[in-house]
């Protein structure tokens, strides 16, 4: 690279880290709250925190990018602590290993400008396998994202480091990518891999992932994570190795036909969720008045998103008794709970919450207004955060949360 590149990139990094390092803390302090909420409905000091960190995050990443990633393809891995992925959105990540930023534009009119800076980095400095090399640790971790560019330079790298993988995620992988002739090359050659997770596409008529026999052989192969997409699904796994086993999003005779097939496994866990989706008070109660559900953990959720173009008859009111009575009758030991875009008050939700003294994770997001993005309702408020008030010399837990 040439010295005078070298020069600017890293006078570029020198002016902008001090900003980023000097905003990390608030930073950590929002990530530390368990509730997410719109940037604009937030209550009036979190806001202001909120705008001033990522507005000087934002501000830090666009000098970054200018004047580095404008000037050359170079700059995109000269830089060492900046790395552009492609998503539906335009992810900028800045950061050390410890320390990572994230910032999303709200458009994604400059990916192809930054997706083919990455593609002339990796033909001229055989890119990815900066990335590749990251994978020394044994972790590996494989999402299928839509409209990426073309893999098969990225898979090829990758299948050359397979021998080293110790761990292994494919998440949301459909057949087309498992039957890819690079990936088939990956059969046979796992001799490290422990653990491996695998959830797969729901995707109609991507059945053919039950003949999949990719990781049939894998002799260090003792723990299994595994989302089926659907009854037929199912994947030909050496599964008299497994020890430890985890069913997600199965039906019982699903799990049963896994666990038939394990037979050594010493240590099983199953998760029991439920994720609701809701249009009005009328689709709400005619869920929670007809079911029981004594063994669930984790319980979503959803209204309606009034961010729609074309929202139908507004949601205002509801009436959270259902729900009230739902968890009371299964008697049920829920500790993840998703609440989104349902018109509750605050008073309501501090209700429901106190019925849930195991919770251990809690998401909350606000209804907004079509184009204005004005809360229609207020959870959080200052109320409902005094509840979350924590008092870590007298009690270890909050009124309503573990």
């Amino acid at each position: 690279m040439p010295s005078k590149l070298k020069g600017d990139i890293q006078e570029s990094r020198e002016e902008c880290w001090d900003e980023l390092l000097a905003s990390r803390c608030g930073v950590k302090a929002l990530r530390n709250l368990r509730i997410t909420t719109q940037q604009d409905h937030m209550s009036p000091q979190p806001r202001r925190l909120f705008d001033k960190t990522f507005a000087t995050i934002r501000s830090s990443y666009q000098k970054i990018l200018n004047s580095t990633v404008a000037k050359t393809v170079y700059g995109v891995y000269g830089m060492g602590e900046l790395r552009v992925v492609m998503t539906t959105w335009t992810e900028a990540m800045a950061g050390t290993e410890a320390d990572l930023f994230c910032i999303r534009s709200v458009t994604s009119s400059g990916r192809a400008a930054v997706s083919q800076y990455l593609l002339d980095a990796e033909r001229e400095m055989k890119g990815y396998g900066v990335e590749v090399n990251r994978t020394k640790a044994g972790t590996l971790s494989l999402e299928n994202k839509k409209k990426l560019v073309d893999p098969t330079r990225t898979l090829e790298a990758l299948v050359a480091q397979s021998n080293r993988w110790y761990d292994v995620s494919l998440i949301s992988f459909t057949s087309v990518i498992l039957e890819h002739p690079i990936i088939q090359r990956l059969a046979g050659h796992f001799p490290l891999l422990h653990r491996l997770r695998i959830t797969a596409s729901n995707e109609e008529g991507d059945e053919s992932l039950s003949i999949s026999t990719l990781f049939n052989e894998c002799p260090g192969l003792h723990s299994l994570d595994i989302t089926p997409a659907s009854p037929c699904t199912r994947q030909i796994l050496p599964f008299q190795q497994v020890r430890s086993l985890t069913l997600r999003m199965c039906f019982a005779f699903i799990a049963f036909d896994y666990l038939s097939e394990c037979r050594n496994v010493e240590r099983l866990e199953l998760h029991a969720y439920l994720s609701v989706f809701a249009d009005n008070q009328e689709d709400l109660d005619c869920v929670f008045l007809n079911i029981t559900l004594p063994d669930l953990s984790s319980l979503k959720i959803s209204g309606k998103d009034d961010k729609d173009d074309k929202p139908d008859e507004p949601w205002t009111k509801i009436d959270e008794r259902s729900i009230s009575d739902f968890v009371q009758g299964s008697a049920c030991s829920i500790t993840s709970l998703c609440l989104r875009w349902l018109p509750l008050t605050d008073p309501q939700t501090i209700t429901l919450l106190r019925l849930l003294p195991e919770l251990g994770t809690l998401h909350i997001e606000e209804q907004v207004q079509a184009h204005s993005y004005r809360r229609t309702n207020k959870i959080v408020t200052s109320a409902f955060a005094k509840q979350l008030a924590m008092d870590l010399v007298d009690t270890p837990s909050t009124p309503f949360l573990p």
